[in-house]
This record gives structure tokens, sequence and C-alpha cells, in this order.
């Protein structure tokens, strides 16, 4: 089938969707792995709602769940989240509602009703609402999304220049709640291989090369190098040393709120750190108790780095008094206690 164009976007295919046939070896290998996935994280019984955009690895996604449904006793919906930024949506949305009608998949398209700034981390949040409220309405127990190990290196990768601690290094977890991400250990090459075997199409979208964006430049420029340098299965092992590393980080999270529960308290206008019981506390848990605290002291937004190191300078600082402005919040460091008060609105950065 020759590839259709709609703006930004092309539809990428090799043959007709194979529905009926019996699955050959190579086919049945990746269904198996991916009903071991599905069973590792407790997938099993009821509705699945599956995201999918149109592109390569959510059209494996579907197709996987398609298959793997009756051994799981699994019914699957599909959804299309259209953000109103981008003109592609339209041919994106008729793409998935017509292979999922030919594929038996009830399908449904959700637009956001206001898109606000097109920024990544916004957009993400959207969508999941979106996603959330649909599998309400629909009664599904579970939300699949086509995160691969391609998508986990990526962000391992990103995080680790970003200057992420463990809990990020830790990369895009395989569950929260009823989100599942079944594909985590599946290379997008070995998606795509299924694809044209099945004889599946999916969306290729322009933007994804498009280098303005952080993850493009990494996926496009720093990848490739470490592949070409060291060979095609150099990355492979990273989705499961952020396994290794997500159990590591629960445990050290455990230690921190034990520690925390003898180091914190409600103070009379805030949350307060006893920094001689702080002196106590192992350093490698110490950034880990921060972080918790400017948590549970109401900071606006992600806690990262930046924000604990700003705490750690006080923190070193020989002054009687010292203070900093972080993203709501106020944490001033009076003798032997450190303490964050919430900024009202009209005092807050602009």
């Amino acid at each position: 089938m020759p590839a259709r164009r709609g703006h930004n976007v092309a539809l990428v295919s090799s043959s007709q969707p194979k529905y009926g046939e019996t699955l050959p070896r190579d086919q049945f290998s990746l269904v198996k792995e991916f009903e071991n996935s599905l069973a590792n994280l407790g997938v099993a019984g009821g509705c699945v709602l599956a995201a999918v955009s149109g592109g390569g690895d959510s059209m494996a996604l579907l197709e996987l769940l398609r298959l793997s449904g009756r051994s799981k006793e699994l019914s699957v919906e599909a959804a299309y989240v259209d953000h109103a930024l981008r003109p592609e949506a339209v041919v994106e949305a008729a793409f998935v509602a017509a292979t999922c009608r030919a594929a038996g998949v009830h399908s449904h398209c959700v637009r956001v009703a206001d898109p606000g700034a097109d920024d990544e981390e916004h957009l993400r949040d959207q969508r999941y609402a979106a996603l959330e409220r649909l599998a309400n309405e629909r009664d599904c127990r579970w939300i699949a999304t086509a995160h691969s190990a391609d998508d986990q290196i990526e962000t391992m990768m990103f995080r680790l220049l970003r200057g992420s601690g463990l809990r990020g290094l830790a990369g895009i977890p395989p569950k929260r709640g009823r989100l599942v991400r079944p594909l985590l250990g599946v290379p997008r090459r070995h998606l795509r291989a299924f694809l044209r075997a099945r004889g599946l199409g999916w969306m290729e979208d322009a933007s994804n090369a498009h280098l303005r964006y952080r993850r493009n430049l990494i996926r496009h420029r720093i990848l490739p190098v470490i592949v070409a340098e060291l060979g095609e299965g150099a990355l492979d092992r990273l989705p499961a040393t952020a396994e290794i590393w997500r159990r590591e980080d629960e445990l050290l999270e455990e230690e921190a709120a034990r520690h925390e529960a003898f180091v914190c308290c409600n103070g009379d206008s805030g949350r307060e750190i006893d920094l001689v019981a702080l002196a106590g506390v192992p350093p490698a848990l110490r950034g880990r108790l921060l972080r918790r605290w400017l948590e549970g002291a109401g900071l606006d937004g992600q806690t990262d780095l930046r924000h604990v190191e700003a705490l750690e300078r006080i923190l070193d600082s020989t002054a009687g008094r010292e203070s900093v402005d972080l993203p709501g919040l106020t944490v001033v460091r009076d003798g032997a206690t450190l303490e964050a008060v919430v900024r009202r609105p009209d005092e807050r950065e602009s």
C-alpha cells in the first residue's frame, strides 16, 4: 500500500492486515512475551483502554492486546486523544478509527476542550486526565500506553543529563494505579518488524524528527552514536537496569520515610526539620529526605536536584540565619531548625 500523507504525517504500510491467520513463530514469541508482561503487571480480566496515537508503538500495542485478549479474558477498546493543536490529528484519528473497525475493536476520539500551552508536560497531563475520564465512563479496569524500551532508554538518558538521582534514573514506571505500560521491555525495532509481518500500517509524524525537542536530540543525535560505536544491542540492557534501580529506589524511599518520622514535624507556621536529628541521617538518604520534606511542605511543581541543592547551601552556611525562595515556598534556617512556609499567591513568583 503506498504511503498517504496528511500535512506532516505519512502512513507507512507493507501489505494487508492478517487478522485471521495463524501466528508464525517469531510473531508468536512476541505475543507470549507481551502476555507475560501483562501477567507481571497483574492485568487479567476486564476491559483495557489502549491509548492509540496511530504511531508504530501504539499500533503494535493495539494488535498485541487484540491477540492476547482471549487468553487473558480481556476486552479491548482504543482511544485517540486530540489536543486540538495539530491539523494532522484529523488524519491520525481517522486512521486509528478505520484500523479499529477492521480489527473489530471499539474506538473513541477524545478531544481536549482547552489545550492551553504547547508544553510537553502539560499536554501529557491533559492526555492522561482524558484517558482516566474515558476509562471511568467505559468502566475500563486498565489503561495501557505504548511506551517501548526506546522510550525508557531516552527517558533515562534525558534524566541522567539533567542530574536526576536514582528515582529519576529508574525511568518510566511500568505501572501506576490502573495505568500500565506492557511494552517497556520491547525495542521499537521489534515492534516495527511485528507490524510489517502482520501487514499493519502506522503513521509517521514529522515532528518526531524536529531537533528543537530535547528528547528528539537524544533520539537522533546522541543514542545513534552509542549504537554505531558499540553495536545494535548496546542499549538493550538499560530497561532491565531501570527495573533494578526502581526496586532499590523503593527500598531507599522506605528508609527515608522511617528517618523522616523522627526528623520532620509541623511547626507554628509550616513544616520544620530538626537539624540535630538530620545530622544523624546517613548521607545517602539526606537528599532524598529533603526532597520528601519539600514535597510534603507544598513545593509547587516537581522537586528536582536544584531545589535540594538550594537547601544544602543554606544548611552548610555559617551565617546565623539563611533563607531561600523556592516555587511556592520560603525555606528558612534559623539555628537548629529548618522551616518551610507556604507563600500566599500574591507573594509568589509571576
